[in-house]
């Protein structure tokens, strides 16, 4: 009796009705609270109250309202609802979500890829909605935004897309695979991908593609091309898929740079990028060079040296035609007094001149002479070039800037100057570091990228001609 007093109670709070009206329906539902709500509200249709005649069932009106009442026991037909039209999902739609959730509604299995997760992301500070940012001090979140991928740098798609697109640019693939396990991948974020003289260098002449390890296509990339360890850097040629280039750890920004000049010079589509291919592949395939002999007699009574693979004696004969070019492309000029005078001349020829060619002969000796001299040694060209270079301003200077240089040695050299410095102290900085250069032999500087032109203007500002924060190339005169 208790529960039929609560279920009346709830009942007469719910619809407002007087209590007769509410035993009556509460008595055709069994007192079953929902059902008997329904039943008042559909005979009622929507206009509760207190309605005496509608109790005792004789007036056959609900009240006030003039409605007709609708027996209990008769099916009601509503009137269909309205028709609305709703926006339920905004312009980055994506519909492969949808369709997971379909599959996993309908019990479809599907095999979910776990995302790579940020290992300095602060969950506890983002649930406190402490708003913590860098600037505000070191923690969790500054570490977060301190090593966090290159974003502007990556290309957005799959490794297909990556592919595709980067022939389509003439450019070369630059894949980086990384593991969260490895600090050394975080380090690359942070230093290597943050340096501005590599991002310039990734913006011009590569195609920038990062994944992770902990994704279904890093592992594939990891496997394709053979990575030992991780993270790994590799330049991949668009067009073949090849890997021309690869390097394991942490690689610092300025060897890197170093590194990657080669493929400066031509893109993937050039005439030019058959050969940057076999000479990388050739210094990938080159043994380790070989320790030199203990003793003298090493060389013969050391036993017979294995014979060489036919990739060796490639690499070998490669070499060996590159020096012997640079051997003969590079040497000094020849001496003043290799050049025949009218002093070397015999006393016979002398005599045969008449007197006016003997003078102009002795004149043009005594201005040799005088020239020879007045010469100053390659030693002293360098003290004044590197007399006259500006001053070199602290590091993180807001006028200041870093340009590179390579030597063709293929050394690397590079210093810090201020923007507002003309290239002219660019060059007395490469002739400090070139000695045939001091000697006499013309150079020219020239920007990295392929088809570029010479700076000829020394008179012009490092900023003003794009230098500035740049890797120039140094080039003798032919």
């Amino acid at each position: 009796m208790a529960d039929q007093q609560e279920v009346l109670a709830n009942f007469l709070a719910i619809t407002g009705s007087n209590e007769a009206e509410a035993l009556n329906v509460l008595e055709a539902t069994d007192w079953v609270l929902d059902d008997a709500v329904g039943l008042y509200f559909a005979s009622h249709d929507g206009h509760g109250g207190s309605h005496g005649g509608g109790a005792g069932g004789g007036s056959g009106t609900a009240g006030h309202s003039g409605l007709p009442v609708i027996p209990p026991d008769q099916d009601e037909v509503r009137a269909p609802l309205p028709t609305k039209i709703e926006r339920l999902y905004g312009d980055h739609f994506d519909p492969r979500a949808v369709l997971a959730a379909s599959a996993g509604q309908f019990g479809f299995k599907q095999q979910r890829e776990a995302a790579p997760v940020d290992v300095f992301r602060d969950f506890k500070a983002e649930g406190e909605g402490s708003g913590r940012t860098p600037a505000a001090g070191p923690g969790p979140a500054g570490l977060s935004d301190l090593f966090k991928p290159p974003t502007d740098l990556l290309f957005n798609g799959d490794w297909q897309m990556a592919k595709m697109r980067a022939g389509q640019e003439n450019k070369w693939l630059l894949l980086n695979v990384q593991s969260n396990d490895e600090f050394a991948s975080h380090r690359l974020n942070r230093d290597t991908w943050g340096h501005d003289a590599v991002r310039e260098l990734i913006q011009g002449m590569f195609l920038f593609y990062q994944q992770n390890s902990a994704v279904a296509e890093g592992r594939q990339l990891a496997s394709a091309y053979r990575l030992s360890s991780l993270p790994a850097v590799l330049v991949v040629d668009p067009v073949t898929g090849a890997k021309l280039y690869e390097r394991t750890g942490f690689v610092d920004p300025e060897k890197l740079i170093e590194e990657l000049v080669p493929f400066m010079e031509h893109g993937p589509n050039d005439p030019g990028a058959i050969q940057i291919a076999q000479t990388q592949s050739l210094k990938r395939k080159a043994p380790p060079p070989a320790a030199p002999p203990a003793g003298a007699g090493g060389a013969a009574g050391g036993g017979s040296r294995p014979p060489m693979t036919e990739d060796e004696e490639m690499a070998l004969a490669l070499a060996m035609s590159m020096e012997g070019a640079g051997a003969g492309s590079s040497g000094a000029p020849a001496a003043a007094g290799s050049r025949p005078t009218a002093a070397a001349a015999s006393d016979d020829e002398v005599d045969d001149l008449d007197e006016e060619e003997v003078w102009a002969a002795i004149r043009a000796q005594e201005a040799e002479e005088e020239a020879r001299r007045n010469r100053k040694t390659p030693q002293q060209v360098q003290a004044e070039a590197e007399a006259r270079l500006p001053p070199e301003p602290a590091e993180g200077a807001p006028s200041s800037c870093r340009v590179a240089v390579r030597l063709p040695d293929g050394q690397r050299a590079q210093r810090r100057f201020n923007k507002t410095d003309k290239l002219q102290a660019l060059s007395d900085f490469c002739l400090t570091k070139l000695p045939e250069a001091a000697e006499g032999r013309a150079f020219e500087l020239l920007p990295s990228l392929p088809g570029s032109t010479p700076l000829t203007d020394m008179e012009q500002s490092l900023e003003a001609a794009g230098v500035a924060n740049a890797m120039l190339l140094v080039k003798w005169q032919a």
